[in-house]
């Protein structure tokens, strides 16, 4: 079993498990306690991500791919050391960019890709407003 935070994009409270599987309710970070090399493989199956570990142990993220008006889920590898890194597409292979802080994929995730990232917009204008 490993420790896995579920940050909620909705709320940005953070539940922590330690387990081999979590269902998720709405699109959120999962912050997952597991160093980049322990990964094999990362696979969808219907709607959750498979994590699978190079010891055959298997993490199970269950409606990871669900997504709704706050965006798509997020998965986040936590290393011992405290680095962070972050899978933008677990679809499209092992692609690891690190992040400082799960808040930077909060403040992004809250506005999809989509929607033209409306909070950014927002933030931009008040740039704009300020600098004259």
């Amino acid at each position: 079993m490993h420790l896995l935070a579920v940050v909620s994009k909705l709320t940005g409270v953070s539940t922590t498990v330690e387990s081999s599987a979590v269902t998720l309710n709405a699109p959120s970070i999962v912050k997952l306690s597991v160093a980049r090399e322990e990964i094999s493989q990362l696979t969808r199956i219907n709607q959750d991500l498979v994590v699978t570990l190079h010891s055959g142990e298997t993490i199970t993220i269950k409606n990871f791919y669900v997504t709704n008006d706050l965006g798509a889920s997020q998965l986040v590898l936590a290393e011992n050391d405290g680095t962070l890194w972050w899978i933008e597409n677990p679809q499209a292979g092992l692609h690891f960019e690190q992040i400082a802080d799960i808040n930077e994929l909060l403040v992004t995730s809250g506005a999809s890709h989509e929607a033209g990232g409306a909070v950014w917009r927002w933030l931009l204008a008040g740039a704009e407003a300020a600098g004259g």
